[in-house]
């Protein structure tokens, strides 16, 4: 029984590792604005490391990672992982994984929105603007999009130079 669970884990690792790589060598990034630029893609995680939560983050991701290809909507599954990355802290691997959610189903607005949260964290303001305007222009009738977008709009008017 051991054996067959470390197998499950080994396999769903090379998995994980596998895609990583192709995400990392053959998406097109969603690109930054050329008026920003990002010194860090890190910032603190949501958790300590090596913390239960930390550890239950890294199932999550290994658990979304073996849906990829799987016939079900890599879309949603990148998102997932993108978040899930997120509260790691990793903002590069986070910003990989929605660069291909876009880049799979660029008329769906989710990633953008994430996206735009994703550059506002890393200080990345003219992209992050240009993210969740392209949210709201994906999905319109979607309140939570437009008003976290004028919420960020009001708090960066100086910085994100709004017009």
């Amino acid at each position: 029984m051991r054996i067959i669970a470390l197998s499950v884990v080994i396999l769903g690792a090379l998995v994980g590792i596998g895609f990583y790589t192709y995400v990392t060598l053959s998406v097109p990034r969603y690109a930054l604005s050329d008026k920003d630029s990002v010194s860090s893609w890190n910032f603190p995680p949501a958790y300590a490391s090596g913390s239960e939560d930390a550890k239950r983050v890294q199932t999550e991701i290994d658990k979304l990672q073996s849906l990829l290809g799987t016939g079900k909507s890599d879309y949603e599954v990148l998102v997932g992982i993108s978040a899930e990355y997120e509260l790691l802290g990793e903002g590069q691997k986070s910003y990989l994984y929605l660069s291909k959610a876009i880049s799979d189903s660029p008329n769906k607005a989710l990633a953008y929105f994430s996206l735009g949260h994703l550059f506002e964290r890393v200080g990345a303001l003219y992209s992050a603007k240009e993210a969740y305007n392209t949210a709201v222009a994906k999905e319109p009738g979607n309140t939570v999009y437009t008003s976290y977008r004028e919420q960020f709009l009001a708090k960066y008017a100086g910085q994100a130079k709004t017009k």
